[in-house]
């Protein structure tokens, strides 16, 4: 298929981007090829105002110091982008892009041929499945809650042959989502499923504020995430969102699924059979572990572990700056995910980075690992998992109840609703004035103000109270809406929750039956 012959072969092929994509994602460095991606789109852009506003938000994702996928390049290049970011041009970010390539080229290339993904695609080929030569799949990420394992890692899936039955499968609609992202149109997916939550709504005040975002988000020329409908489309939808109603949306969802079903669904690159890889069973509940971690704020403890693994196979050339970055994130004091060692281990660590090797991390490791097997790996009871059924209150109230609802949510998009009451909850133990106002402020751009990044369903009294309430925050200024986001998790998230596979496995796991956890 030619994946073998170069990286540049890989990244020619939209497949093979894909099958990459996963593969750096589980060696936790899909920064990589996302940021040489990005730059190719950016090279693209015809609109200046256009080319100003992604440059920034590449910046801000990839190269600025602690970005949320922050790219490894040299101190230089990354001033050099700083310098000119308030002025950027369709070159802007060429060198940092011919480094991560190179990067990819010679470090993660070779290992990508080497590993499952890769072989699972050869393996179809070989199948004679395809027939134009070039294998072209859709790999779903093992630690989804989404993927259904399989019986071995080379076992394949048929997805639904309708766009209709592809949508309304959970599996088929995150391999879905996963193509479109891989060819950057995701914006049609994303816009059909907000207007099927749109058609959900029944109140009136949430209808007009919901209206309002999805022509802003998905509708208005040169929106963040415009779709591609004709103008006379836009023009009704324009005028409709002024008393909008359930259907408003209709003309343009309709257009989309058209779209979708006729262009995307149909594309040979999607409607090969799905390689599900799984890995080895001892790694099976990691998806599991790290959600109850975070669910206990202390993530940062196999995060530091995670990434020890991954320092360990790092190259000699990048040992020293990988080091630097491990040290100023998980061990100097006050460090952003600060671990729980001792003072003299945590002195070994700073000298030993000076000059490192790939056993530098070695006791902070085992002193974290240890700590993570005899406090926080989680065991429940068939007691305990039992009653989880028997009241939302209890199930809350264990955490390892908690973090499979947690799970469970993710894999219907509406993980913001718990993770608003548990910041809620948490809200309510700050005794400081100060914190509490500045807790206050987050939590209210994070999840209640309107084009919030996990904007919860509120009416729009509530919306306006708490806004009111921020000038002189109290304990209790979130009590009403998280009254409401628990109601509506245990009348409707729970109740489904109880009929989910992830439940039914824990009840197995718990009784002996079973061993590990299907994430």
């Amino acid at each position: 298929m030619g994946w073998a012959e170069s990286v540049d072969k890989v990244l020619e092929s939209k497949a093979g981007r894909v099958a990459f994509i996963a593969f750096l994602k589980s060696e936790f460095s899909e920064e990589n090829i996302l940021f040489w991606m990005a730059c190719e789109e950016y090279k693209k852009i015809k609109s200046t105002t256009k080319m100003i506003e992604r440059s920034q938000e590449i910046f801000t994702e990839y190269v600025k110091v602690g970005s949320p996928k922050e790219i490894n390049i040299d101190c230089g290049t990354r001033e050099n982008i700083t310098r000119n970011i308030s002025t950027p041009t369709l070159n802007s970010f060429d060198h940092a892009q011919n480094i991560i390539h190179s990067l990819l080229a010679k470090d993660c290339y070779p290992r990508f041929l080497k590993s499952e993904i890769y072989m699972a695609y050869c393996q179809q080929n070989e199948s004679g499945k395809d027939q134009k030569g070039c294998v072209q799949s859709i790999v779903v990420n093992s630690d989804s809650p989404l993927a259904k394992p399989s019986k071995s890692c080379n076992e394949k899936q048929t997805l639904p042959q309708s766009l209709e039955k592809l949508l309304a499968d959970k599996c088929g609609l995150a391999a879905f989502r996963a193509f479109l992202r891989s060819e950057f149109s995701e914006e049609n997916i994303e816009f059909w499923m907000a207007c099927e939550d749109y058609k959900k709504d029944t109140s009136p005040a949430n209808l007009s504020s919901k209206a309002k975002e999805i022509y802003e988000e998905f509708v208005q020329s040169q929106a963040q995430k415009e779709i591609n409908i004709d103008h006379h489309t836009r023009e009704s939808i324009k005028k409709a969102i002024q008393e909008p109603s359930l259907s408003c949306f209709d003309e343009a969802q309709k257009q989309v699924f058209s779209l979708m079903e006729n262009d995307s669904c149909s594309s040979p690159y999607f409607q090969a059979p799905v390689p599900m890889l799984k890995p080895q069973n001892p790694q099976n509940g990691m998806a599991t572990f790290r959600a109850f971690l975070r669910s206990e704020f202390s993530d940062e403890n196999i995060e530091f572990w995670l990434t020890c693994e991954d320092f360990k196979k790092v190259k000699s050339s990048r040992l020293s700056s990988k080091a630097k970055k491990i040290y100023e994130h998980y061990i100097r004091a006050e460090a952003p995910k600060e671990i729980n060692i001792d003072h003299h281990t945590r002195e070994t660590v700073k000298a030993n980075v000076q000059n490192p090797t790939i056993h530098c991390f070695d006791d902070a490791q085992k002193i974290v690992y240890g700590l993570m097997e005899r406090d926080s790996y989680p065991r429940p009871t068939s007691d305990e998992v039992n009653q989880w059924a028997q009241s939302f209150d209890k199930l809350l109230a264990h955490k390892y109840g908690l973090t499979a609802f947690r799970i469970f949510l993710k894999s219907e998009y509406c993980e913001e609703n718990i993770e608003f009451w548990l910041a809620c909850e948490e809200f309510k133990k700050i005794m400081s004035p100060v914190k509490l106002a500045s807790k206050a402020k987050k939590i209210h751009k994070k999840f209640i103000w309107n084009e919030a990044p996990k904007e919860i369903n509120l009416d729009y009294q509530t919306k306006e109270d708490i806004a009111q309430n921020l000038q002189q925050p109290t304990a209790t200024c979130f009590n009403a809406a998280q009254k409401k986001v628990y109601n509506l998790m245990e009348n409707n998230s729970y109740p489904r929750f109880l009929l989910s596979e992830i439940y039914q496995e824990i009840c197995t796991i718990s009784q002996g039956k079973s061993k590990y956890l299907k994430t």
